[in-house]
């Protein structure tokens, strides 16, 4: 079997997805083992992930913020017209906070994640019910504080993914 590129080298390799032979110095361009096209394929996969776990907490910042602004805000207007601005103010920072608190659960859920083992367990449903409030209240604790790290990991992962495929399609062409 040859090479799919370099048509005069022998295959030392195959891709994992299509299986077309690879050269040596083919076999040794991506992790795993892949033709450009498949490597492509992978990563546009892999950036929309990343992208879903970008949204949802953007999703969840917008409904929780709009929802609580709403609702809040008729419940100060009806409660009295003396409420100053400066109590606005305080109002919109809490709810900029809190919104911020629940949108980054996600995170804090990942996080948990990567920590426990992939076991199942058998639970009645009060224990599942104890398991996913205790794992939701520490997911709040910590979402916060591992959101903006969560978040330039993902920001340098699409960078790379962005740049692998510029190197793939601009220097090297898609074969």
């Amino acid at each position: 079997m040859k090479c799919y590129k370099h048509n005069k080298l022998d295959a030392v390799a195959t891709c994992n997805n299509c299986g077309k032979g690879l050269c040596n110095e083919c076999s040794d361009e991506f992790q795993p083992i892949s033709c450009q096209r498949c490597a492509l394929q992978n990563n546009e996969t892999f950036k929309s992930g990343l992208m879903v776990q970008l949204i949802v907490p953007i999703v969840i910042f917008i409904s929780i913020f709009v929802f609580s602004l709403v609702f809040m805000f008729s419940a100060l207007k009806s409660l009295d017209d003396s409420i100053g601005p400066l109590s606005y103010l305080l109002f919109f920072i809490g709810v900029l906070i809190n919104s911020y608190a629940i949108a980054t659960v996600p995170f804090g859920w990942r996080f948990l994640n990567k920590l426990t083992p992939d076991v199942f367990l058998f639970l009645p449903i009060a224990g599942w019910l104890f398991y996913f409030g205790v794992k939701f209240a520490i997911s709040l604790s910590l979402g916060w504080i591992i959101a903006p790290f969560a978040v330039w990991r993902i920001k340098k992962d699409l960078k790379s993914i962005n740049l692998t495929k510029q190197d793939v399609l601009m220097g090297r062409g898609v074969i």
